[in-house]
This record gives structure tokens, C-alpha cells and sequence, in this order.
């Protein structure tokens, strides 16, 4: 086994991955839910859902990085 570890830093990369997770994911849905409301037979309920589901990685994210420090 290998005695060393890496250290870990926080800059700039990671804080825009994790504006990634809470944005691009509820974005995308909701650019979805714009574009095939129409077709859709509860849009709202594919809208709310869609970016409840999309924040939860950003959410995972934030624990993981709360619970690591």
C-alpha cells in the first residue's frame, strides 16, 4: 500500500464544478420542459421534479465537501 496521499485543494475548479451541478442539470430540464411542454401531459410536475432531481448531485457535492473538511 502506498503510505502517501495527495493533499486536497479547493480553487477555483471546483467551485465552478459544483455551480455546474446546481445549474446546468435544472437548465437543461427546464429548456425541455419549454420546448416539449406542450406535448407533455403535466409539464409542471416534469419541471419540478426534473430540477429537484438535477440539484441533487450539487447537494451530494456539498455534503461530501462539508463532511471531507
Amino acid at each position: 500500500m502506498i503510505d502517501k496521499q495527495l493533499p486536497v485543494e479547493i480553487g477555483f475548479g471546483s467551485t465552478l464544478f459544483q455551480i455546474a451541478l446546481w445549474v446546468v442539470i435544472p437548465i437543461l430540464v427546464l429548456l425541455y420542459v419549454l420546448v416539449m411542454g406542450s406535448t407533455l401531459q403535466n409539464p409542471l410536475l416534469v419541471g419540478g421534479v426534473g430540477c429537484l432531481l438535477g440539484i441533487l448531485p450539487g447537494v451530494i457535492f456539498h455534503l461530501y465537501e462539508d463532511i471531507g473538511s
